[in-house]
């Protein structure tokens, strides 16, 4: 029997980001910045089982990443949140959260799915932020979000998937004339902080060299950014990359809620 990945944004924005990855009757959940009952909307959108959910990966430990109820969503599924032990600490200054069955992301091996799950570090300013990358024989996903600037060990990590999801977070004109405090936009732009368009461009490029030909840009900002702003950005650099769109690559950008549409498989 031949199985296909499905990879399904239910939310992506800088209030809150949760995806669902399926393969072969199993699936995880990335972050978990959502409520138990946003979470059963958004799979209805997609007729999804949530059942089929084995565990919860977290990236770090902003609020954004882990809502505000992240025991519920846990408990009401019945599995195992992986995180490194800073992000674990982190959630736990929620005493509610404390009820969670955690697993450090050194065991991801051990979760019941057929997809191979391994953890990398990114450059965030919440200790023990990580993205990830899920394989099988034939395919590799590729997961990125919340990071300051791109580093050799995303690279390698990223390097060779056939999709990756990657932060466009901000346009750094609007950032610059926006509205936001001067320390926040020099956080956000900070090598800590967030990926600006031009950034997660450029590596989309790099990537592309070596294969990928699927992206989605995520965790765009809703004060400092459009989708298509992100968008045209990348699609420029691919393109003068030499790259042709729907040839070489597709292009999507993750809606701010699971919007019934965009439901990447492959």
């Amino acid at each position: 029997m031949i199985f296909i990945p499905r990879l399904i944004p239910l939310c992506s924005s800088s209030k809150g980001n949760s995806v669902y990855i399926e393969y072969g009757g199993q699936a995880v959940l990335i972050d978990a910045g959502l409520s138990y009952r946003s979470l059963v909307t958004a799979a209805r959108l997609f007729d999804l089982d949530l059942t089929k959910i084995r565990a919860i990966l977290i990236t770090h430990a902003h609020s954004d990443h882990i809502g505000s109820r992240l025991h519920v969503v846990a408990q009401r599924l019945d599995v195992p949140v992986y995180a490194t032990a800073e992000t674990i600490s982190g959630i736990c200054e929620n005493a509610d959260n404390s009820v969670i069955d955690f697993r450090p992301v050194t065991e991801l091996r051990e979760i019941p799915f057929d997809m191979a799950i391994t953890a990398f570090p990114t450059p965030h300013d919440k200790a023990g932020s990580v993205g990830f990358v899920l394989e099988t024989g034939n395919c590799v996903i590729g997961f990125c979000t919340d990071c300051g600037h791109v580093t050799d060990t995303m690279r390698g990590a990223l390097t060779g998937a056939n999709l990756v999801y990657l932060e466009s977070n901000y346009d750094p004109f609007m950032l610059k004339t926006g509205n936001y405090p001067y320390m926040l936009k020099q956080r956000i732009a900070g090598k800590f902080g967030h990926l600006s368009n031009e950034d997660s461009a450029g590596l989309t490029a790099e990537l592309a060299a070596f294969g990928t030909n699927r992206f989605v840009l995520a965790h765009l900002s809703q004060e400092n950014n459009t989708p298509e702003k992100a968008r045209n950005c990348h699609l420029q650099t691919l393109t003068n990359a030499g790259f042709k769109e729907n040839l070489d690559f597709t292009l999507d950008v993750a809606p701010l809620f699971a919007d019934g549409k965009l439901c990447v498989s492959f």
